[in-house]
């Protein structure tokens, strides 16, 4: 009797781990947003355009380095000391200090980049959906 218990022990045991190794993760190379866009991210999104366009007025000297790896601890939830409101609120574009830098929104000293070419309208976009998603460290 209890090799017959033993046998089906294993045979469930078998059965179990089979189950088991045939589950698979499917893991999306296009990560999605609650609300269904392309989930932005710092690192590949975002920080190339910093590198394109803003370091070198910003580089990695001072609380304005917007270098890879201190560009977000520069930025996010980081009072403005010129403006009294955060460099970057996540959910919040709009409300963002280099949002209104970017738009040349009045009050808000010179509209960024300063001395370069204007953000291309999709370029800012990519920015405002980064923070409009949380801001990530991603």
């Amino acid at each position: 009797m209890k090799s017959k218990k033993g046998k089906i022990f294993i045979l469930i045991l078998i059965l179990f781990v089979g189950v088991l190794s045939s589950c698979t993760k499917e893991v999306n190379p296009f990560p999605l947003a609650a609300n269904g866009d392309k989930l932005v991210s710092l690192e590949k999104d975002v920080q190339p355009i910093f590198d394109h366009n803003c370091v070198s007025c910003h580089p990695n000297s001072g609380n304005m380095s917007l270098m890879p790896g201190e560009a977000y601890n520069n930025l996010v939830n980081v009072i403005s000391p010129e403006y009294g409101i955060v460099r970057v609120s996540p959910h919040y574009a709009d409300s963002s200090v280099i949002c209104m830098k970017l738009h040349g929104v009045e009050g808000y000293g010179f509209m960024m980049p300063l001395n370069g070419i204007p953000l291309e309208a999709e370029e800012i976009k990519t920015i405002e959906d980064w923070i409009d998603q949380g801001a990530q460290d991603n």
